[in-house]
Parts: C-alpha cells; sequence; structure tokens
C-alpha cells in the first residue's frame, strides 16, 4: 500500500491545476517616491507588520475591501514604510489594499519585493468590479517597475481565502491556500507560475484524502507551513460502480499526519496510523484538536480508547519525533484545549472561568493546582505575559495589564493599567510587541471614534498616571501616559476631519456642567480645551479644512462666541436682585446696559443665538432678561 500511496504523490507532483484564473498585468505601474530604500535583511514576517534590518513595512490600518482598489488609490489599508529611527517617519509603499480577510496570514517581504493578496479590480460577467475576489500580487519596495499579477482566486467568500505566502527550504515565493470550491489545499511557485494540488478531499481519491488542515500562523512559518490529516481509502476507486445505487467504499480505522513543508508540492508524512501501537497489530485515528503557542495538541484513538496528548510545534516537523516518547506528553485537562487558553508551558496556563481567570495546569489533577488570578469582570482576551505582566483585551476591547500575583490571592481590587489610548480592533491581527532602538512598543489597531482604524503604537516603559473617577479622593483609574501614543503611518483627509469633528462632538458635550459662566476655574479650563481645538484646526490643510462638517465649525464658533456673552451678562451681575428702574439707576446698571444693549441686539438676531445660548448658565442669561424688563418697560 505504501508504495502505491508513493506513487499517488509523485503523480500529485506533476499535476497543475486549474482552479485559479491566470490574470493579465492590467494594473498600471506604481511610480511612488520612496526614499526609504535601504531595508536591510528581513527580520520578521506575518502580522500586520513586518519588520526589516532599518524598516517596519505595516497595513495602514483598516478599510472596507469595497473601497477604490485602482493602484495609487488607497492609502487606507494600503502598505507603508517606517524608518525604525524615527517612527514618525513614514512613506506609501504599495497603495493597494491589503484587507484579505485571513488576519493570520499578513505582510510578506522577500527579495526587495512584497507579496501580498488585493480585493481584485477586473470587470466579472455582468460588468461590475469584482471586489470579492482575490488577487495575488508582488511590487517592488522601491516603489520601481511594475506589479506582477499572479492569479485570482473567484467565488463566494474567495475574499476570506486561507493562505500563507511563505519562502521556500530551497529559495522561491510560494503561495498555499485552501480551494473551498474544490476542497484542496494548492501551492503556487511565484517563479514558475504553476499551481499544483497538495493534497484534495474527494471521494474519488485512492489512498489519502484530506480531512483537516492547519496553517500555522505566518510569524510561526519557516520550514513547515502547516499539517493536515487524512481519511485512507483501502480500495480503489471503481468508477462503474459508483454510477450504481448504494456505492459505498472502505475507509480504513487508521490515517495520517503530514507535514507540509514550504516549497513542497507533496505532503510529507509524518505519522502512519496503519499498525502504530508498540508490537501489537491495532490502527490508530489521528486527530489534530490545536495548534497554539508552540505546542500541538491532538488526539489518538486505538481500540475504542481516545487519549489527548501534547508535542511542541517544532518537534512535530520532525517524524522521528513522533516515535520518541519523551517528546510526546499526555494531557490530563482536556477541557482547557481552546484557542481562549493561554499557554506559556504545558505545567503552565492561564484560563477563562466563569468568574475568574485561573492558572492551571494541563499535566496534573487541577484541583491541586488550579489558582485564582483575577477577577474575570474586565477581561475579555488573555493575550501573552511580558515582563511579569499579563496583557489583555478588556470587555470593552482596550489593552491592559496587570502585574502576575504569585500568591492567587483575589481581593477584587487588582490595579488593571490602560495600555492603548482607547478601544482596539479585536477583530483585527492581535496586537504586537517589538524592540525598536532598544525600546518596547506596542503596536494595535485602534478603532475607537477618534482612532478610526489606523495602527498606533505606546511605548511600554511610558510613566504610569492615574485619576480619581468616582470622587472619593482615591485614584481609581490607571494608565499609561496617552502623550506616549502615536499614530503609525498617514490618515486620508477624509478621516482626519471626521476625527477633528469627534473631538469638537467629545468636548462640546464636556463642558461646565452648569454652563459658562457658573464656575472660573471650569470655564478657564474648558477655554483652553477651546483654544487648543480652534488652534488645531487654523493647523489643518485646506482640503481636510473642506471636509469637516459645517455644525463643527459652528460649534466651535458658538463656543467661542459664548465667552463674549458672558462677560457681557457677567458685567449685569446683581441686577436679579434690583426692584425698582431708580434702584437699578442708582447702582449703574442703566449705563452698563446701554453700553451693551447695541452688542446683545445684535447677537440676538445673529444665526448663532440659539447654539450659544445652549453654552451659557442660565442664571447668567437671567441678568441681561432682568435688565431688559427694567429699562425697556418704561
Amino acid at each position: 500500500m505504501k508504495k502505491f500511496l508513493a506513487k499517488i504523490c509523485c503523480l500529485m507532483l506533476v499535476i497543475c491545476v486549474a482552479i485559479t484564473t491566470l490574470v493579465g498585468c492590467s494594473e498600471s505601474e506604481w511610480k511612488g517616491n520612496v526614499t526609504l530604500k535601504n531595508s536591510g535583511e528581513v527580520k520578521e514576517n506575518g502580522g500586520f507588520i513586518a519588520e526589516t534590518e532599518n524598516y517596519l513595512y505595516f497595513i495602514n490600518g483598516v478599510e472596507i475591501s469595497t473601497a477604490n482598489n485602482e493602484m495609487g488609490t488607497p492609502l487606507k489599508g494600503a502598505l507603508l514604510v517606517a524608518d525604525k529611527n524615527d517612527l514618525s517617519k513614514t512613506e506609501v509603499v504599495v497603495p493597494k489594499l491589503m484587507v484579505a480577510s485571513d488576519y493570520q496570514a499578513g505582510v510578506f517581504i522577500d527579495g526587495g519585493y512584497v507579496y501580498y493578496a488585493t480585493p481584485s479590480v477586473e470587470k466579472n460577467s455582468e460588468g461590475q468590479v469584482a471586489r470579492d475576489e482575490l488577487t495575488f500580487m508582488r511590487t517592488k519596495l522601491d516603489g520601481s517597475g511594475k506589479t506582477d499579477e499572479y492569479f485570482t482566486i473567484d467565488g463566494s467568500g474567495a475574499i476570506g481565502t486561507q493562505y500563507r505566502i511563505v519562502k521556500g527550504e530551497n529559495g522561491g515565493v510560494f503561495i498555499y491556500y485552501y480551494d473551498t470550491e474544490n476542497t484542496a489545499i494548492v501551492c503556487y511557485n511565484t517563479s514558475t507560475k504553476k499551481s499544483s494540488i497538495v493534497i484534495k478531499n474527494s471521494d474519488t481519491a485512492n489512498g489519502d484524502s484530506l480531512s483537516k488542515h492547519f496553517f500555522l500562523y505566518s510569524e510561526d512559518i519557516s520550514d513547515v507551513v502547516g499539517y493536515y490529516t487524512t481519511t485512507v481509502y483501502t480500495d480503489t476507486y471503481n468508477a462503474e460502480a459508483a454510477a450504481k445505487p448504494n456505492y459505498s467504499r472502505q475507509v480504513a480505522l487508521y490515517n495520517r499526519i503530514y507535514a507540509i513543508k514550504a516549497g513542497s508540492t507533496v505532503g510529507e508524512l509524518l505519522v502512519d496510523g496503519e499498525n502504530q501501537v508498540g508490537n501489537k497489530l491495532d490502527d490508530v485515528k489521528y486527530s489534530i484538536s490545536l495548534i497554539k503557542d508552540g505546542y500541538m495538541f491532538f488526539t489518538t484513538t486505538n481500540s475504542g480508547t481516545t487519549d489527548t496528548f501534547a508535542i511542541k510545534e517544532q518537534d512535530a516537523r520532525v517524524s522521528a519525533n513522533w516515535q520518541d516518547a519523551s517528546k510526546i506528553t499526555k494531557i490530563v485537562n482536556t477541557n482547557y484545549l481552546s484557542t481562549s487558553t493561554l499557554i506559556v508551558s504545558l505545567s503552565e496556563i492561564y484560563v477563562m472561568g466563569d468568574t475568574k481567570v485561573y492558572k492551571t495546569t494541563f499535566v496534573q489533577n487541577d484541583d491541586l493546582i488550579k489558582m485564582p488570578i483575577i477577577l474575570k469582570d474586565n477581561v475579555n482576551k488573555l493575550l501573552f505575559i511580558k515582563e511579569g505582566y499579563m496583557y489583555f483585551y478588556d470587555v470593552e476591547g482596550n489593552v491592559a495589564k496587570f502585574l502576575l500575583d504569585q500568591n492567587g490571592e483575589i481581593d477584587g481590587d487588582k490595579k488593571i493599567i490602560y495600555v492603548s489610548e482607547d478601544t482596539a480592533s479585536t477583530s483585527w491581527y492581535n496586537v504586537e510587541v517589538k524592540t525598536i532602538a532598544g525600546k518596547e512598543y506596542l503596536f494595535y489597531c485602534d478603532n475607537s471614534t477618534t482612532g478610526k482604524s489606523y495602527v498606533k503604537y505606546v511605548d511600554l516603559a511610558a510613566a504610569e498616571l492615574s485619576k480619581d473617577t468616582n470622587g472619593d479622593e482615591e485614584d481609581d483609574l490607571f494608565y499609561l501616559d496617552t502623550d506616549s501614543i502615536k499614530v503609525l503611518g498617514k490618515m486620508t483627509d477624509a478621516d482626519v476631519a471626521s476625527v477633528f469633528d469627534a473631538k469638537v462632538n467629545l468636548q462640546a458635550v464636556g463642558g461646565p456642567s452648569k454652563g459658562i459662566g457658573s464656575n472660573a476655574d471650569d470655564d478657564a479650563k474648558f477655554k483652553e480645551i477651546i483654544d487648543q481645538l480652534k488652534a488645531e484646526y487654523e493647523g489643518l490643510s485646506d482640503s481636510v479644512k473642506d471636509k469637516v462638517p459645517s455644525a463643527a465649525k459652528n460649534t466651535l464658533n458658538c463656543i467661542e462666541k459664548a465667552y463674549e456673552v458672558v462677560e457681557k451678562y457677567k458685567a449685569l451681575d446683581g441686577i436679579v436682585n434690583v426692584v425698582t428702574v431708580q434702584e437699578a439707576e442708582e447702582q449703574g446698571y442703566r449705563a452698563i446696559y446701554e453700553e451693551i444693549k447695541a452688542y446683545m441686539t445684535e447677537f440676538k438676531n445673529s444665526e448663532f443665538r440659539d447654539g450659544v445660548d445652549a453654552f451659557i448658565a442660565n442664571d447668567l442669561k437671567a441678568n441681561y432678561t432682568k435688565a431688559v424688563k427694567l429699562f425697556e418697560a418704561e
């Protein structure tokens, strides 16, 4: 049987499949003015950031896949580069949408090129741009030359295709993807521009048929792209018999696990379940349960008994290690095999309980070691541990951290330090931490109203600040200095205008609680904020100013006018207690009233009246009302 399988594998090597559509060079040439051209050696690919010796190449935020994707148009969602010596220095490298929804793939750079998947700009049979289709391309990092188009995956849901772009063990760049229409793993060679089926799920297969596959996260890929298990047919497919009713095939009680080696069009057999239990003649069925945090977890089923084991993912890449008992560990607490579990080692894991986050283990009785770490009320997803701190997404999507408490005591008051300025996208790429010029920075996608789904970064060594938010004279909110949080990349004019509009709306409702003129200290603080916003507006480009909603501009004008009007009203302080005109004149109110009457008449007739009045304290407005009643009633 194994000789027969070898023949099948050899045959797969030469199959050139027609399940992708090769496309011509319809993209216009990108003549970018990139000055950051000395990228140096690639240090890390994958995720929304690829790092080279001198630069960071990153996806400039989250854009919708239906946005205009003509070469040269996109800015948001495009590929940008940042100088590691000055992260504020960024340039557009590829103005195409990097919006494929496989967030385990990410940016891939090799040989002075970036390889990527992007929505198609070709028209479909109905004459519409086929934005649901996914085109694979490469562009030079220096912005020169033509963009190479390789192939397009079409069909419903193509934008969500699982794929990995990798460097072959012997050189060259290969694109592996799962073809949902043909239920196959396909390998595309960018040098030969040929596609080959690695393995296919097929009831007509002779021997192995694809059962389940796992692509590794791009940043974890070196010589192995992923793994798959197979169903094994023990009889040869008979087309004539299959055409008749009640045809069925013999499926083995065992199966196999293969590795997909980078650059190969044939899976490499790692473990064969046929007669693989010591000296017994029993068969074993394997199932990969989870690949996470450097470990592969799998089950074995033999004679009705199922056990769960773990092997380091790096060890799993070598077939001999599957026969080495020292490489395999039996798992006791299988209920913690979840994507939400944070794994430091098999004996140190962190899990989400109903009310708490616990530290426990895979390899001992859970009751002996389970230790509460923090109340779960504010924890949504565990991220990683760094420098003794557990990083996590809170229930609103903010990135936060707390110091791991080794004694396991929970009193409900564990100090949580917020790292992100606002909510981060939890459905996009996970946050990343990189050491740049000796400093550690956390990068995340800010999807708040003022973040507009762009990438931000924060210096993890920034000062820790605190506030009292409930008025009990004790600080209860702890956060890293927001001045250390910066935008990485460039925002579109429309988004800059939208962010400014959101700031104005936020501040407009955050003024003095009783209105301008009710408290001198509150007035001064609010005026400082408004003056800063006015200065920020004046610093915007003309194209951005044109996009700022008129309502935001009017709001600033109204607030500025309100401070003028308040000063007029204040000049009449005390008049509400005056009863007669004579008394008012004796106290000098008539002269004051006559002085401001013309101003107030003009104000009352202005287009800003209602907007201005909304910001002024009612007590002050009563001053002028009383003056009018006294002096105009004569």
